[in-house]
């Protein structure tokens, strides 16, 4: 009988003795006097609710009592054999009258109404959230190793058409012991989901006969069903009682093993297990424990020894999502977290993350914003100095210009004017020597030039005294030097008018008498004179440098302001005409400027001398007498 379709059967290598002879002609003669082979009537020895300990029926809610449920089993089942003398066993360990077992569904177990429970693997874990805990596991011959046992078979009808693999079974209508069956349906779709198919949406009807595999099996051949799901050995032990299965075939089915030689069709899982609830108390779970692992095997070598991993069975519920599992299936918070915490953990950093960035970047926004503030404050603020010294220099040069032009045309005019009176007065002396007629003409002639002189006289005069009134120098007073010289200094750095940098030396506490508008103009001058020469020259080495300090002489202390400046080497000529009125070597000078501050020097009773520097440039030095007594 071949359980494999699609795999070749060993071939015997044995002689049949008699015996075999007369077995395998029974057997078959057997379906000739059995049902039909729609037919699968099987005996039912444990039905859920049958009482295993009828003797303490009456009083299994005693508070001495110890309960065990035994798990209901699709039949035939050869394991069946080891239940009754489990039974007994614990009878004998905890006394007839104190032990108490009966058969339940295999659902749930409830562990405030049990101490030991005797299941499949799967629900037994499905019971370990509630702490329950294993004490042994079935091993026998045919099922030597405890960790692998059970597993499932896919069922087909012979027929026209052949399935390969699980894949072709898409579509077709499915029978099984139920949702809560472990290899009655469990299993199978644990194995479905392993070879990448979603046994929620794989098939196009699933027919439920609860925990009655003979009824799948009826349920195929009626075609009611086109696939089924047995648990293995299920169909070897219908074979081993006589029954027809050669209508049947095993889809996907997987090469036998050295320990389990039944057909399946999805991996293996352990064998029945007896477990302890957290209601037995410690001796309870002792003596039980014992009792198991000293059993004596039955026919078949059928004891109880221990399995080490139910790894596999936890998961197949986290994979089907049952089970301990079930809220895999349902979004709750539990699961959202529990499933996606990595990628939270990853996103609520990255939040952090931008969080943090958009603080530190409104920082250092605000912080550059305040510091552009600043600048542009300081800058306006650079621009209204430079706009402040630029117009105080310009109207230092425009009053200098008028005062120094005044008196450079008073000083001029005077002599001619004083010329035409003296000869006007000598004419109308003359003419008093000459007739009346004539006389009175020359005389009124004479008196005209005369008045018109005295009025030019009087313009230049009135000129004359504007310039002083405009230039303020009405009085003399004691000026510091030190002072103002910083000031002319500052005020040409501040308007920015020049590229050469200024390196000054002034020492403190040098005072002069003298107008303070004059030398300003003058000191302004010289130090401009000094910046547009060597910006005229360029170069790195550019500089001009404003030296003040003070020194003895023979007639007393004296003020000494030098003015160097690098620039271009001055002819012998050029050098000559320094100081007086001539053709300015700037294109857009008048050639007044040096005239005019060496007049301002020469009325405060001071020296200036021109002195060309042997790399190129010039040299000034101003010197004024300090004054002898203070000034009220």
């Amino acid at each position: 009988m071949n359980l494999y379709p699609f795999i070749p059967m060993r071939r015997a290598r044995y002689r049949l003795k008699p015996v075999s002879l007369i077995l395998i002609a029974g057997l078959v003669a057997l379906p000739l006097l059995t049902p039909a082979a729609g037919a699968t009537e099987i005996d039912e020895p444990y039905p859920i609710g049958r009482v295993l300990t009828p003797e303490t029926a009456a009083r299994k809610d005693a508070p001495d009592m110890v309960r065990m449920q035994v798990s209901h089993f699709s039949q035939p089942n050869q394991n069946d054999a080891i239940i009754m003398p489990t039974v007994r066993a614990f009878q004998k360990a905890f006394g007839r009258d104190h032990f108490y077992a009966e058969v339940f569904s295999g659902e749930r177990i409830n562990p405030k109404k049990t101490d030991l429970v005797l299941s499949s693997a799967g629900t037994y874990r499905r019971a370990a959230d509630v702490g329950s805990r294993d004490i042994g596991s079935l091993v026998s011959d045919r099922f030597p190793d405890p960790n692998h046992a059970e597993g499932s078979v896919f069922v087909v009808r012979k027929g026209n058409r052949t399935y390969q693999s699980l894949k072709d079974l898409k579509g077709l209508r499915l029978v099984t012991s139920g949702p809560k069956a472990f290899t009655g349906y469990q299993v199978a779709m644990g194995e479905l989901l392993r070879e990448g198919i979603n046994p929620d949406r794989f098939f196009s009807d699933q027919i439920v006969k609860l925990n009655d595999m003979p009824s799948v099996v009826t349920a195929l051949r009626k075609g009611e069903a086109d696939v089924g799901v047995l648990r293995t050995c299920f169909l070897e032990d219908m074979a081993a009682e006589g029954k027809d299965i050669s209508d049947l075939a095993v889809v996907g089915a997987k090469p036998e093993t050295k320990d389990f030689r039944c057909v399946r069709s999805t991996a293996l899982y352990p064998n029945w297990t007896v477990t302890i609830t957290p209601h037995a108390t410690p001796d309870v779970a002792r003596l039980a424990a014992s009792t198991l692992l000293s059993m004596k095997p039955i026919p078949g070598n059928l004891h109880w020894g221990m399995a080490t991993d139910f790894t596999p069975v936890d998961t197949l519920f986290k994979e089907l999502k049952i089970g301990p599992y079930e809220y895999l299936r349902h979004w709750t918070l539990r699961r959202f977290l529990s499933e996606y915490w990595p990628f939270l953990t990853l996103f609520i950093a990255a939040v952090i993350g931008l969080l943090l960035h958009s603080v530190r970047s409104d920082r250092l926004v605000e912080r550059r914003t305040r510091e552009l503030t600043k600048a542009y404050a300081k800058q306006k603020e650079l621009e209204e100095r430079t706009r402040r010294a630029n117009e105080h220099l310009a109207a230092l040069q425009k009053n200098g210009m008028i005062g120094q032009m005044s008196s450079m045309v008073v000083h001029e005019l005077r002599q001619p004017l004083a010329t035409i009176v003296n000869y006007v007065q000598s004419l109308l002396r003359l003419s008093d020597m000459h007739r009346p007629n004539s006389e009175a003409m020359m005389q009124k002639g004479l008196t005209t030039i005369r008045s018109e002189a005295l009025k030019a006289d009087e313009i230049v005069t009135k000129v004359r005294d504007y310039a002083k009134r405009s230039s303020g120098s009405d009085t003399r007073t004691v000026i510091d030097l030190t002072e103002l010289v910083n000031r002319s200094v500052a005020n040409l750095e501040d308007s920015s008018s020049y590229r050469t940098p200024i390196h000054s030396d002034i020492r403190p506490g040098c005072l002069i008498e003298g107008d303070r508008l004059e030398i300003e103009v003058a000191v302004v001058n010289l130090i401009k004179n000094a910046l547009e020469a060597a910006d005229r020259k360029g170069g790195s080495d550019a500089r001009v440098s404003v030296v003040l300090d003070r020194f003895e002489t023979a007639d007393g202390e004296s003020i000494r302001l030098t003015i160097e400046n690098t620039g271009d080497v001055l002819t012998k000529e050029r050098l000559e005409s320094l100081g007086y009125a001539t053709k300015s070597a700037k294109p857009e000078g008048l050639g007044l400027g040096l005239a005019i501050v060496r007049t301002i020097i020469q009325n405060h009773s001071g020296s200036i001398a021109f002195n060309p520097r042997e790399a190129g440039g010039l040299a000034v030095t101003v010197t004024i007498p300090a004054p002898s007594h203070p000034i009220s």
